[in-house]
């Protein structure tokens, strides 16, 4: 059986979607889930994170990244990189830009049936899982910028789930009324196209259904959330739930009550330690500077990531870890 394929999208940017992939990454490996983290942001900002920006820079300049996949006339490997035991990341670059156009044209001429468009368009998802098959990986994580360009196309083509980073802020509601838009959109358009994609190995290409969102950067004072942050989240569920559920199901009454709130993660202030060592905020430990209330802060975050992972492997079927 093929790995799972979590999307994490948003149309808004600057929502932390590339630090909490790389978090996520980082935990179910602690987890004992065998991980994929594939980077379809051109920003390569979480390719950035895990190698850090002078060897994405470096591999970028090498052509060792996820763009090598789409170089060769037939199916090419695309190179990753062993981070730890149990996560490998496949690197994305700047330079991902230059598919658009292609992957637009697979776009456009895959609605006509024609056979190469349409292997033009699942050629991410055929790349992600002969990664995930070489290294056995249990799940396969995607960071995809916020757009609804090609790129972002084609990774839906592979996606089986969607997570949606969202900070509760004026622009949250909004930002779920476009996402929900772009996935009806997207949906309804691959509807026409998947009666000509060919039967896949991996079964078939259904596009991503959503799991959830989780909130962001809450701000809090004294442990509550301060009064502007409250009254965005208490908007949060009612528009996820008309926009991107499409009023799918029973109106959530609360944040607390709400089954697609996968998670509510306060304001860090570990990330640019975080980021200077090169780790995620739960591996910090006092050689990296986490010292006194940091170390307190560095075990509250492994907690609610440890929560968080969880409730993800349970609801896309992961077999347990012990």
């Amino acid at each position: 059986m093929s790995p799972p394929v979590v999307a994490f999208f948003n149309v808004k940017g600057g929502v932390g979607r590339s630090t909490l992939t790389f978090h996520l990454a980082w935990m179910l490996a602690d987890l004992g889930f065998r991980t994929l983290a594939a980077d379809l942001d051109p920003q390569c900002a979480l390719t950035g994170l895990f190698l850090g920006t002078d060897e994405a820079a470096d591999i970028s300049a090498r052509g060792e990244t996820l763009q090598q996949g789409f170089r060769a006339s037939s199916f090419a490997e695309a190179p990753t990189r062993l981070i730890d035991e149990n996560l490998v990341l496949l690197p994305g670059d700047m330079g991902l830009l230059h598919l658009e156009p292609f992957l637009w044209d697979a776009w456009e001429d895959s609605a006509q049936g024609d056979a190469q468009a349409m292997a033009g368009l699942t050629r991410i998802h055929y790349i992600l899982q002969v990664a995930a098959r070489k290294h056995s990986c249990d799940i396969i994580l995607m960071d995809l910028s916020p757009s609804m360009g090609a790129i972002n196309n084609a990774a839906f083509v592979a996606a089986t789930h969607l997570v949606i980073p969202v900070v509760p802020d004026a622009l949250a509601v909004s930002g779920l009324r476009m996402a929900g838009q772009a996935l009806a959109r997207w949906t309804r358009d691959w509807g026409e196209r998947r009666v000509h994609c060919p039967p896949m190995p991996s079964g078939p290409l259904s596009g991503p259904q959503p799991l959830g969102y989780v909130l962001l950067k809450v701000r809090t004072f004294q442990g509550l959330p301060i009064r502007s942050v409250r009254h965005w989240m208490d908007e949060i569920p009612l528009s996820f739930h008309q926009y991107v559920m499409e009023g799918h199901g029973e109106i959530p009454r609360s944040l607390s009550e709400d089954p697609y709130c996968l998670a509510v993660l306060r304001e860090s202030h570990l990330l640019s330690m975080a980021a200077e060592s090169r780790k995620p905020s739960f591996h910090l430990s006092p050689a990296d500077g986490a010292l006194g209330v940091y170390m307190s802060a560095v075990q509250r975050e492994r907690q609610e990531y440890k929560k968080l992972a969880s409730a993800i492997a349970d609801r896309i079927g992961l077999p347990p870890h012990s």
